[in-house]
């Protein structure tokens, strides 16, 4: 079963209001809040997103610069990397 989207989850964006011409496909962004539940879209998350276009829908859907408002079936999280391995080395030293 796939967790659910939650505040600090690094998506990336797969869809958006112009469908697959969206302007915003395959941005990175960070889920920072919930922001209410569109009976056309679902629910709605703001993200961070500097580079994002937005598309203002509504009173409900403005945000600050740097923001920009997704619905949850445009955003696709994506999967924690796992850590670098370590990499051990040793140095001789010289007497």
């Amino acid at each position: 079963m796939k967790k659910p989207l939650s505040a600090g989850d690094m998506c990336e964006v797969i869809n958006g209001s112009a469908g697959k011409d969206s302007p915003n496909l395959k941005l990175i962004v960070v889920v920072r809040q919930r922001i209410f539940e569109c009976p056309v879209l679902g629910v709605i998350w703001r993200c961070e997103a500097a580079y994002a276009e937005k598309l203002v829908l509504g009173p409900k859907c403005t945000c600050p610069p740097g923001m920009a408002d997704f619905a949850q079936s445009w955003l696709r999280r994506l999967d924690d990397a796992p850590p670098p391995k370590a990499v051990h080395t040793t140095k001789e030293i010289a007497a």
